[in-house]
């Protein structure tokens, strides 16, 4: 079971905070280059405040996604034989995707298992199955789209939809997220009832905020 992280780094919230407002206010005495460092400081910064993660932990799950992705581009051997998407939360990093033979899928798997920080893969690449058409993925992004915006109903004390990863792929609706066991089951609820959505994989890291 997850440990709860929420206590335990909320200073860095703090000290980020502090150091978005002290940005602010020398908005007036930087130059015009500054403004979308500015921009992106306080997205970032708004990104991190509604996470259980600590903030360190967001900046290690970009850097996971990207050297996972730099290595598709390393391996011909795998990138021409498979279409994988990446994504992590908290180190533990979900493969999703298409692979037309088994041995892509696991060693791709397998490298990304070696990169630094990561905890656990979950290699949900099928194989054997064509690539996603245009109007497969379409679809999926609006399942996605339609899951985030049904999360946004839930009425739980403390309960914030950005904190749940959600991949869609082929109709599968791939959970992800460090929540308590009553807000996944609300989460599961609301997307269950989605229309289109054929399957549910819960990847959740559950925490005991009592």
């Amino acid at each position: 079971m997850a440990t709860n992280n929420h206590t335990s780094t909320s200073p860095n919230y703090r000290a980020m905070a502090v150091r978005l407002m002290l940005m602010g206010s020398m908005v007036p005495l930087l130059t015009s280059c500054a403004g979308p460092l500015l921009v992106a400081g306080a997205a970032y910064g708004g990104v991190v405040l509604h996470e259980r993660r600590s903030a360190q932990t967001v900046l290690t799950d970009e850097t996971i996604e990207w050297r996972a992705r730099a290595l598709l581009l390393q391996y011909p051997s795998i990138n021409d034989y498979a279409d994988i998407n990446v994504t992590s939360y908290n180190r533990n990093v979900l493969l999703t995707g298409d692979s037309q033979g088994e041995r892509a899928r696991r060693q791709f798997a397998q490298l990304v298992s070696r990169l630094p920080q990561v905890k656990q893969v979950f290699n949900e690449v099928r194989v054997g199955t064509a690539a996603r058409s245009a109007g497969r993925v379409t679809e999926d992004e609006y399942l996605s789209s339609r899951a985030k915006l049904e999360l946004a109903g839930i009425n739980l004390p403390g309960f914030d939809p950005l904190r749940v990863k959600i991949v869609a792929h082929d109709a599968t609706i791939y959970l992800m997220g460090v929540v308590t066991d009553l807000e996944a089951e609300a989460v599961v609820r609301k997307v269950r009832r989605i229309p289109g959505v054929k399957h549910i994989v819960r990847l959740f890291q559950y925490v005991n905020l009592d």
